[in-house]
């Protein structure tokens, strides 16, 4: 809005999920700085301690690459760089930038940063309130002796011209030029997509935040305004348990993947969050007066109906700090409660169905068949159907593609010359979210096709960029000239079916479509490329964890035993799908699926048997 030039142009994140007016970072430097914190064994989601960050200066290689990287993207001598990964890594390029630094600190109220983390990452309050003080903390420190401007988030939003002003005036003052225009202001502030709006009030009475918490933000807004050096204030102590979880994550989650916010309930449980008043201390699980809270009473349920023995509950309650009397007494108002009753019945009868799958799956290994994937060639319709769609069972078809064009056609190099100016919608910064299958929409990009090519060719192996069946290829009309380049299975499937049952996939080695089951049977073809597949049977839906919808929590690539014991009992199919090959999935199979090459594939849905069934899906959180 100032005028001061960003990076370039085309390494602009813009218009991705949780922001459509876009996030105006560099996504170069947002992944440099994410290496950055993984070579200290952290990550954006559990930052480093203060001090942490300086000790890779010392080191030629990431300081060499950092300055190259940084003055490729930015051309001019005055720039503005934001990434909030730069509140921990900011000593780091202090060292790195031969440059006069100004800083723009903007406050918010950290429940409504909480709220956005809860809807773009799905990151608990407690765990967002962590990550708030430990990059506010690190931010107020990294700044010493720097000019800073100091201001609030609500301020840009209710006086965005006098905000400007101020702005403007604060980099005049230090030689930065701007463009003496305010830039069509209200296409970049937007006051309705802030959806989220806390009182300091709301924060001294929430629950969840500790007396560190409201003692570091009242010391924040009390530095508002304009320092030609900045100096740290005497800080609050980190809350106790902030440090712990931190630790706890790094230990228990490998740090390219952020962990799901169910996987990491339970570490945020174990820690007890002292929050104090006047004349009050409450910790996260007992109020004032001995009951447990809501959250608290919730995960007891929870284990009850899981049959956790009574005891082991109190004593986890126990070493948590609450008194063993209190802890006794919640877990018999927690049984006493007719809502709880209810959902003991319900759970008695879901336990009898998954013993009557169990019971199928014991009845279906009598036959001495070895649990194994199936290979099949000139499969004629009455035999697919009898031996694999009828009786859920999937099934490798061999010779299904034998003089496809597609073999050759679907190349690269012939994909780009065809169709290279046609725009396409793919999925775009996938890795930025744990949920990016969950939350495809918002991964929306739209780019011509020989552009998404040159990238996938260009960049190295990876899940950021991925054209998918979701990305609804051959619904653009220029697309369909493809259909000449392979022949329908008439015998499996029927040709007259109307357009969306034919999807296309294309990406680079390295994409990943979690584990999940699809709602209708699938005829899986690899035209380019491997692809590594992990199948479950339908019937063993229990021992996944479905968590919502047709999702599991469950990265069969590293199982976490420990949090998902159950998935140790399931029997899976681990196999590779060559160039040529074509895989029946049967509905309901759960399956993990990992390019192994720049991979191109159909999928098809239009069999010439029935195939629209009735589902109840999950929506609760775990």
């Amino acid at each position: 809005m100032l005028g001061v030039p960003l990076c370039k142009g085309e390494d602009l994140w813009l218009d991705l999920p949780g922001n459509p007016s876009g996030y105006w970072e560099s996504s170069s430097l947002s992944r440099f700085n994410e290496e950055l914190l993984r070579a200290i064994g952290s990550a954006w989601w559990c930052p480093p301690r203060p001090g942490e960050v300086e000790q890779l200066l010392g080191d030629d290689a990431p300081v060499s690459q950092a300055h190259h990287l940084f003055f490729s993207l930015h051309e001019t001598q005055t720039w503005v760089w934001k990434d909030p990964r730069t509140c921990v890594t900011l000593p780091f390029w202090r060292g790195v930038l031969d440059a006069e630094l100004s800083c723009v600190l903007v406050l918010r109220n950290p429940l409504e940063i909480a709220a956005s983390l809860a809807a773009r990452d799905e990151i608990s309050t407690r765990w967002a309130l962590a990550l708030w003080e430990r990059y506010l903390r690190s931010a107020l420190q990294a700044l010493e002796g720097l000019p800073v401007l100091v201001t609030e988030y609500t301020d840009l939003l209710d006086e965005p011209d006098r905000w400007l002003d101020h702005a403007r005036a604060f980099l005049g003052d230090r030689g930065l030029e701007t463009d003496g225009e305010a830039a069509d202001v209200p296409s970049f502030v937007r006051a309705e997509l802030r959806h989220t709006s806390y009182a300091d009030e709301d924060l001294f009475a929430a629950h969840d935040v500790s007396g560190e918490q409201q003692e570091l933000h009242v010391l924040a807004r009390s530095l508002v305004g304009t320092w030609d050096s900045f100096v740290t204030p005497p800080l609050p102590g980190e809350t106790s348990s902030t440090d712990g979880l931190f630790e706890s994550l790094r230990w228990s989650f490998p740090l390219d993947r952020r962990p799901s916010r169910h996987a990491v309930a339970s570490l945020i449980r174990e820690m007890p969050l002292e929050t104090e008043s006047e004349n009050t201390m409450t910790t996260m699980h007992a109020t004032t007066n001995g009951d447990l809270t809501a959250e608290w009473r919730e995960w007891l349920a929870e284990n009850l109906l899981l049959q956790v023995p009574p005891e082991q509950l109190v004593q986890a309650l126990v070493e948590s700090g609450t008194p063993e009397p209190a802890a006794q007494a919640a877990i018999e108002s927690v049984l006493a409660d007719p809502c709880w009753r209810a959902g003991a019945q319900a759970a008695q009868h879901l336990r009898k169905l998954e013993s009557m799958l169990d019971i199928h799956q014991e009845l279906d290994g009598l036959d001495g068949r070895p649990f194994a994937l199936e290979r099949a060639s000139n499969l004629s319709r009455r035999d697919f159907l009898e031996r694999y769609y009828a009786r859920n069972r999937p099934v490798l078809m061999l010779g299904l593609t034998d003089g496809w064009p597609a073999h050759t056609e679907w190349t690269t190099a012939r994909l780009k010359e065809r169709l290279g100016d046609v725009e396409v919608e793919v999925q775009t910064d996938r890795e930025s979210d744990e949920l990016y299958e969950l939350h495809s929409t918002e991964h929306k990009g739209v780019m011509r096709f020989g552009d998404y090519i040159d990238r996938i060719e260009q960049e190295a192996a990876g899940n950021d960029l991925y054209l998918t069946a979701n990305n609804h290829f051959f619904e653009r009309p220029e697309t369909t000239v493809l259909f000449n380049d392979f022949t329908m299975p008439t015998e499996y499937l029927d040709p007259s079916a109307p357009p969306g049952t034919i999807f296309f996939w294309f990406g680079p080695g390295g994409t990943v479509t979690p584990l999940h089951h699809d709602v209708v049977n699938v005829l899986f073809v690899q035209v380019h490329g491997r692809k590594r597949f992990s199948l479950v049977p339908s019937l063993q839906t229990h021992r996944v964890y479905n968590s919502i919808g047709v999702y599991s929590d469950i990265d069969p690539s590293y199982p976490d035993l420990e949090r998902y014991p159950r998935f140790g009992e399931a029997t899976r199919l681990d196999f590779v799908v060559e160039p040529g090959e074509a895989l029946f999935i049967p509905v309901g199979w759960w399956h993990h699926v990992e390019a192994l090459d720049t991979s191109v594939s159909l999928s098809f849905t239009n069999f010439v048997f029935p195939n629209s069934y009735s589902w109840e899906h999950p929506s609760f959180d775990r």
